[in-house]
């Protein structure tokens, strides 16, 4: 008899799984939920991965773009898929969704663009590709921010349809539980 020790992935509870294989016969135990025994018969049998990496980009305003196999692979295609990706240059404009490679490594999956990459001095909506992750997410989704100064937190509330964004000075113990649960730790900055 084989045993197998898994951290479930399907949820975010993370189960810890055993699963006691003998023969064709598999008994998965610690899931809590459906998924978990889904996902531990698919690992033993035939595990799967997203394979996600970085092509470079000709003529573009930066040099690389990322991507990512448009559905999962069989884990040991990952190397043969990474070989094929690492040869592959793809030319300025990239838009998210396109296919940078068809059928990669004869998986049958293919490779697409996860990041947008304009031509260079192509002018694009509010500079996407150029500015950091905080930056989109601050001027184009995010309705609230918070900066941590000291032991004061400003936020600043800005929706998309407002002109001119409201700072609002809180205490930490006023706005903790929604920076909790809207923000995540990237979206602080100390001040």
């Amino acid at each position: 008899m084989e045993i197998r020790e898994l951290t479930c992935i399907g949820c975010p509870l993370g189960c810890a799984l055993t699963v006691r294989m003998e023969g064709e016969q598999i008994e998965v135990s610690g899931n809590t939920c459906k998924r978990g025994d889904d996902y531990a018969r698919k690992e033993v049998l035939s595990p799967t991965r997203i394979v996600t990496s970085t092509v470079r980009v000709k003529g573009g305003r930066i040099a690389m773009a990322s991507v990512k196999t448009k559905t999962d692979i069989p884990k040991d295609k990952i190397f043969a898929v990474m070989d094929e990706i690492r040869q592959v240059t793809v030319t300025a404009p990239v838009s998210i969704g396109d296919v940078v490679i068809e059928n990669c490594a004869r998986t049958g999956v293919a490779v697409v663009a996860t990041k947008d990459v304009a031509a260079a001095g192509q002018k694009t909506d509010g500079n996407k590709d150029c500015k950091g992750g905080a930056y989109n997410f601050f001027h184009n989704y995010s309705p609230y921010m918070l900066y941590v100064v000291g032991s004061i937190i400003l936020t600043h509330q800005s929706r998309l349809d407002s002109i001119s964004p409201s700072y609002v000075i809180a205490s930490p113990s006023t706005i903790i539980s929604l920076s909790f649960s809207i923000l995540t730790v990237n979206d602080f900055w100390v001040v």
